[in-house]
């Protein structure tokens, strides 16, 4: 019989028979490997040649199998000397296994133990004879081993090695794994063209013969293709079209232009959401499939806050928030309010030199990041001189030069020194009519221009504040021979003149006896008593009054006028002095300066009186008044 090989894999045993004809059994253990398998001459042995190691054989009998010529066959129960049929030669070596072995446990006697039951017996002896009457003969079977490579599997009938009735048509399936596909069948089955389709997953084979069949795989490789809208670029792995492996996380960034932000990710890997953050400038992509992903931008935009301060606006564009492009450049105007002048412009953006001329109120900001701007205003400020003439001052809010915002609404008030009176405001703010009351002493100026302000004052008028003519009697008291009425023009017999006719304005006079001279006896002093006047508030008190006198030297007669604040206390204001005696034909008018002691009293009293000091005195008319006054000067109008 010529020597046959094939490759299969089989269980490890530990128990292996003993060659036909020795008397001593023997042992092999041999782990699961690919053996290559050479029939000898004798039926009843075989030699086993190990891939892995050329150099080791083992001569060992293998329960069941027979390698022929034509293919490997399943041993017939009973055929023990190997011929493939239960003859009388099979029947000599069961009674042989009977005889040499015969009562032996848990061994089947080399195939001799026909039922099985551990013993060689008689029974197994009937069965072989059984099977030699029957001429039963096992079929011829071939051997089809399967295999694949990574990346799948042969999933029908599966991997490894089958045995078929010789001829048989076998369908195959490979299944890819996931992220795989399936190439094509190679084998000894494909060289000698017993496959249907090699390059159909799911196929068929005739196994006429032993033979290889594997099942090819590779993994597969999708496009992914990267751009990106304006504004910005995928800088990894870079822009267009690139081939992955099928499963692999591509790492993707894109980075924004100047003046541009990174909005997301879009595309069809999106869509199937195989992005890891879409985002994210900087992530990842799995790809599975053939995808596209783009990255997109848009350009900054900021915002640029326009204020102002008081006295002006930003009028264009407004005042308020605005969002712009990065790098648009806006023209900004400031206008002031009447009264008012832009100062200059503050904030983030001239911080930040981005405004073309900050002391400009039109200018412009270039905006490239989030500013503020504010437009500053301040009140134009103009100078107000106020003076005063004599007689006064301005006393709010002072004599000088001041400046004040345009707009203001100034207070002046002028003040006048005792004795004077305001009269009126001059200069060029009256000019402009910016005086609220130009007569009044206190009132405002509304300052929008550089202006002068005059107080003029005067003297208070001296003019009579008491006055009595005597028209009718004033019931002043009196003593002594003091009346009030008419003079008849009488006395002066023998000394000095005789009493008036007649006031010095009307009919009527205080006098001392009226119908003559005066009564010479010693006595006095006796008084006509005015007032008490008013004085408060008047300066410069002057007494006035008519003057008719005829009187004895004041050796024996005193004449005296005097003033009191207080009827109590006097003082004298004029006296007759000297050795001559005072004759008068005539009504004459006097003045006294009582300012020392009347001004500004409010219980002032004047009296004339008379007294007669000495005897051998002369008669004489006396004394006899008329239009009594008071002058002064007011201390306030």
């Amino acid at each position: 019989m010529a020597d046959d090989s094939a490759e299969f894999s089989f269980d490890s045993t530990n128990n292996v028979g003993p060659d036909p004809g020795q008397g001593n059994p023997w042992q092999v253990y041999w782990q699961k490997k690919t053996w290559r398998f050479v029939a000898t001459e004798e039926k009843t042995t075989m030699i086993f040649a190990s891939n892995d190691d050329p150099n080791t054989e083992y001569s060992v009998a293998i329960d069941n199998v027979i390698v022929h010529d034509a293919g490997i066959y399943e041993r017939l129960t009973g055929d023990l000397d190997w011929n493939d049929q239960c003859d009388m030669n099979d029947l000599a070596f069961l009674a042989y296994y009977w005889l040499e072995y015969c009562g032996w446990n848990d061994c089947d006697c080399y195939g001799a133990d026909i039922n099985g039951d551990g013993i060689v017996n008689f029974i197994d002896y009937a069965l072989l004879a059984g099977n030699w009457l029957q001429g039963v003969i096992s079929p011829v079977q071939c051997g089809l081993v399967l295999s694949s490579t990574e990346g799948g599997s042969v999933t029908e009938p599966g991997e490894g090695a089958y045995m078929y009735d010789c001829g048989a048509e076998v369908i195959v399936v490979a299944t890819a794994d996931n992220c795989n596909h399936f190439i094509a069948w190679t084998g000894t089955a494909v060289n000698a063209d017993k496959v249907g389709d090699p390059c159909s997953s799911g196929t068929t084979v005739t196994v006429d013969g032993n033979y290889t069949l594997q099942a090819n795989f590779a993994i597969d490789r999708f496009e992914l293709d990267l751009s990106s809208t304006e504004g910005g670029s995928v800088t990894e792995p870079g822009e267009g079209t690139y081939m992955y492996d099928c499963g692999t996380e591509v790492i993707v960034i894109a980075t924004a232009d100047d003046c541009n932000n990174f909005v997301e990710w879009t595309g069809t890997a999106v869509d199937a959401g195989k992005v890891g953050d879409q985002f994210s400038p900087g992530t990842t992509v799995t790809v599975d499939d053939n995808y596209t992903v783009q990255a997109n931008f848009a350009i900054e935009q900021h915002q640029l806050v326009l204020s102002s301060t008081e006295g002006g606006s930003v009028t264009e564009p407004g005042e308020g928030s605005y969002l712009y492009d990065c790098e648009t450049e806006i023209i900004v105007v400031a206008t002031t309010d009447n009264c008012n002048h832009f100062v200059a412009w503050t904030g983030t953006a001239v911080d930040a030199g981005k405004v073309g001329d900050p002391c400009s109120p039109g200018t412009t900001v270039t905006v490239d990041n989030d500013y503020t701007l504010q437009a500053n205003f301040a009140a134009d400020q103009y100078q107000l001189f106020l003076s005063s003439t004599e007689g006064g001052s301005v006393t709010v809010p002072g004599e000088g030069t001041y400046l004040y915002n345009c707009g203001a609404e100034v207070t002046v008030v002028a003040t006048a020194d005792d004795c004077n009176h305001f009269v009126a405001w001059t200069g060029t703010a009256v000019d402009a009519g910016k005086i609220g009351d130009p007569c009044s002493h206190s009132t405002t100026v509304t300052i929008d221009d550089n202006y002068t302000l005059q107080a003029n004052f005067e003297m208070n008028p001296y003019s009579i504040v008491f006055e009595n003519n005597l028209d009718t009697n004033p019931g002043w008291p009196t003593q002594g021979q003091w009346s009030f009425g008419e003079p008849n023009g009488a006395g002066g017999d023998l000394f000095g003149y005789p009493d008036p006719t007649s006031g010095y304005t009307g009919s009527n006079v205080f006098g001392v006896n009226l119908n003559g001279d005066y009564d010479t006896a010693i006595g006095g002093p006796y008084h006509l008593t005015a007032g008490p006047f008013d004085l408060s508030g008047i300066h410069e008190v002057e007494l006035r009054f008519a003057n008719w006198l005829n009187t004895d030297n004041p050796n024996y007669v005193v004449h005296k006028l005097e003033i009191s604040v207080d009827a109590s206390n006097w003082s004298t204001v004029w006296v007759h002095s000297g050795v001559d005696d005072i004759t008068s034909n005539e009504w004459e008018a006097l003045s006294y300066d009582i300012s020392s002691i009347a001004d500004d009293e409010s219980s002032v009293c004047i009296r004339w009186g008379y007294e007669v000091t000495a005897e051998r005195t002369y008669s004489y008319s006396g004394w006899n008044i008329d239009d009594i006054q008071l002058w002064g000067r007011a201390l306030i109008q």
